[in-house]
């Protein structure tokens, strides 16, 4: 997840001495750290606006997709072709979702759900910079305050550690999935343990895939070309145990193996193969499954498939 990025739009109205102005708000997240750029704000977007968001993002001195592969967005024609010529020249690939499927940019619209029922709805806005300084500080907050699911209720950017002789050291209590990693007596009031070596959280899996899309296409009635998915571990405390999930009206997708044990330090071939036999030539197909592990988490890889 360290090489993606995600992005998407949402409109705020704003109050003006012109009357009511809807304001467009375009932001982008670094997937693996969960951190939010917010890349332009205004009520004039366009063609022109949005191809130089993208040299701003493109950047390679600061831009915030120096050093991502992949670009997921939706196909909103601000999304223009010279919008996404800018990303592919520098090396960013662009990935649109399929037209009405936002789940498929889950990660986008979970952001647009959380900054509109914790913020955005329940203020009035009355010109650009109210509307700037409410987005500006919910950022913030989102990175050094919020706790995240995705990160084992962890906060993606914490501030500074206790003092060393701060009274919230080792008085903390020890909470099952949540604070049960401490150093010391107790876990410390605050949102990371002082003298740990990290700087930031840790994602508490240290298992990752080369793929996160995958496409598949098959003759009708004939063999597919089947597409193999690497799963890579770090340093576990022990073995893990691992089942491919999906919907049960999947049943043109095959994995295997279905189930298995990772090792530390190790990894594991998943071959997912498209079944043509009960499909017709030119069928469309979506699904995303999930590879979960006995502890509860999972990594989600999403198949489009074409039999032709």
């Amino acid at each position: 997840m360290d090489v993606m990025s995600v992005a998407d739009f949402f409109t705020v109205e704003v109050w003006t001495l012109r009357g009511l102005v809807r304001y467009h708000v375009f932001f982008v997240i670094n997937l693996a750290k969960r951190q939010v750029e917010v890349a332009h704000i205004g009520c004039q977007v366009n063609g022109a606006v949005m191809a130089q968001v993208a040299r701003n993002m493109t950047d390679s001195y600061d831009g915030f997709l120096k050093g991502r592969r992949f670009f997921v967005c939706d196909h909103d024609p601000l999304y223009t072709k010279e919008f996404r010529q800018i990303l592919t020249d520098s090396g960013v690939e662009v990935i649109q979702t399929r037209v009405g499927c936002p789940q498929q940019n889950g990660y986008a619209e979970s952001i647009v759900s959380a900054i509109k029922r914790e913020c955005i709805d329940h203020m009035i806005f009355f010109s650009e910079k109210s509307l700037r300084r409410a987005v500006g500080q919910y950022v913030e907050h989102f990175h050094h305050e919020r706790n995240h699911q995705g990160l084992d209720n962890l906060i993606p950017f914490p501030n500074s550690p206790q003092a060393s002789n701060s009274s919230g050291i080792d008085d903390g209590l020890g909470l099952f999935n949540f604070a049960d990693q401490y150093l010391g007596n107790a876990p410390d009031q605050g949102a990371i343990e002082h003298g740990d070596s990290s700087l930031f959280p840790i994602r508490p899996i240290a298992i990752s895939t080369d793929k996160y899309f995958v496409e598949l296409s098959g003759k009708v009635g004939g063999s597919s070309t089947p597409v193999n998915v690497v799963l890579t571990t770090a340093a576990l405390a022990g073995s893990l145990a691992y089942e491919v999930r999906m919907n049960n009206t999947v049943d043109w997708l095959s994995v295997a193996p279905s189930t298995g044990t990772l090792s530390p330090n190790s990894t594991q071939m998943l071959t997912l193969t498209l079944q043509t036999a009960s499909l017709s030539s030119g069928d469309k197909l979506e699904a995303t499954i999930l590879v979960r592990f006995d502890d509860g988490f999972s990594i989600p890889i999403t198949v489009n498939a074409e039999a032709l």
